[in-house]
């Protein structure tokens, strides 16, 4: 199965479109998380993480499908709405290891990313991080 970014509905995400990929699909978790406002000026890359394997896990025609985070970045380095610069990775404690998926991603990228360090999810209009924040990852500064 081939790996994919489903783009926001313009129509409803006036703010964050051009800003933001859904990589895999969209299921009710991240159609709302969709609706808030970006959290800051970095390109947005929203999906599922498996939390007990520590790899990403985009919904892929409907099912949590894990992948390896080389995937992310071959995607992204194709996207024609990302120009390079920082990624805010939308993804539950996508940031909670080191190295994990965040660095990984900063690595093969050569970018800050900043990810969450616990899970997360949409909370009364605002993206809640339940026992973590958010956490920047510069390319290779491996901690």
């Amino acid at each position: 199965m081939s790996d994919y970014f489903t783009y926001p509905d313009p129509t409803r995400d006036h703010a964050g479109f051009g800003q933001r990929v859904v990589f895999g699909d969209a299921d009710h978790v991240i159609a709302e998380a969709l609706m808030i406002r970006p959290l800051g000026r970095e390109f947005e890359v929203i999906c599922h993480t498996c939390t007990r394997t520590g790899l990403l896990a985009p919904l892929l025609r409907g099912v949590a499908t894990l992948r390896p985070t080389t995937r992310l970045a071959r995607l992204l380095r194709a996207e024609p709405h990302y120009h390079g610069g920082p990624v805010r990775l939308v993804a539950c404690a996508a940031g909670a290891e080191t190295p994990g998926v965040a660095q990984n991603l900063a690595d093969l990228l050569q970018v800050v990313v900043v990810a969450p360090t616990a899970p997360l999810g949409p909370w009364h209009g605002r993206l809640e991080i339940y026992g973590g924040r958010w956490r920047r990852f510069r390319p290779f500064a491996h901690a």
